[in-house]
């Protein structure tokens, strides 16, 4: 038993947070250099889940792709760090004993303990959309075309395109040009319900679970040679993201609360400079 207590008090030490740290810093600095210099390789992150980029890059050219590992080894555990100086203080703080003689200074002595929680929180949820999520890029459908939504029964449509166009003289530039457009699909589900929606730059739809992006598309100008309408799309499922909500809100609050304890311990120190 000693072993385990001894090795998860080394876990919680804050020094062991300070070199964990300036370890994500130097392996960061040295990735970017080498992220820049192959990004052939890097690129397909955007577009591949974690484990399949893992898979089908990482591994293969290790190379090059060491300080990525490097970096998910520190940031692992950097959050084993958090996790252990957080329960440690939190086991500090719920022991029994006399009770506090400023009982909402107690309570507001939380507010660092629910940031960090929230710090892994929010970790959690990014590894749960990098490992599980969705990342569909360049669907390209021609208007009529079709195609299935991944792991799902669903298909979805190009109905047809429509713009709307600047009609005035004064900036020249935006002539010919889309102020605004409306790209129309039908997602139909296998019990034959079908739903109409419309998707547009900087507009994203949902439907199942999926948010649906609009890339690029035709026709995007008036005038000169026709061109067949079609739509390129994002297809993404970030089953993290409510994880990620959660862990967000929870910063906001704590980061409130810590601002209240702050607040308060200000205003009590000049009251005690003023009745000395």
């Amino acid at each position: 038993m000693k072993p385990v207590v001894s090795a998860w008090n080394w876990l919680a030490r804050p020094s062991l947070t300070f070199h964990l740290l300036l370890g994500l810093v130097a392996d960061l600095l040295a990735g970017y250099f080498i992220f820049r210099a192959h990004l052939q390789l890097f690129g397909p992150l955007n577009r591949l889940s974690l484990l399949d980029w893992i898979v089908t890059y990482g591994i293969h050219n290790l190379d090059t792709t060491w300080w990525f590992f490097l970096f998910l080894l520190l940031l692992a555990g950097l959050v084993l760090n958090t996790l252990a100086c957080t329960i440690n203080r939190l086991a500090a703080w719920v022991r029994p004993g006399r009770p506090p003689a400023d009982r909402l200074g107690h309570w507001l002595a939380l507010a660092p303990h629910l940031m960090h929680i929230a710090f892994i929180i929010i970790l959690v949820s990014h590894l749960v959309n990098y490992v599980v999520g969705v990342n569909d890029q360049n669907n390209i459908l021609r208007q009529g075309d079709s195609l299935r939504l991944p792991g799902s029964a669903t298909q979805l449509r190009l109905e047809r395109v429509e713009n709307d166009f600047y009609a005035g003289e004064r900036l020249k530039f935006y002539q010919n040009r889309p102020l605004s457009q409306r790209v129309w699909l039908t997602f139909s589900q296998a019990d034959g319900q079908r739903t109409v929606k419309a998707v547009g730059i900087n507009s994203p739809i949902w439907q199942e679970g999926f948010s649906i992006h609009l890339k690029s598309y035709a026709p995007d100008h008036q005038g000169g040679m026709k061109r067949t309408p079609f739509v390129n799309l994002i297809i993404r499922k970030d089953p993290g993201i409510r994880l990620f909500a959660a862990g967000t809100a929870l910063f906001v609050v704590g980061l409130l609360v810590y601002l209240v304890q702050v607040l308060r311990n200000g205003t009590r120190k000049d009251h005690r400079e003023m009745t000395a």
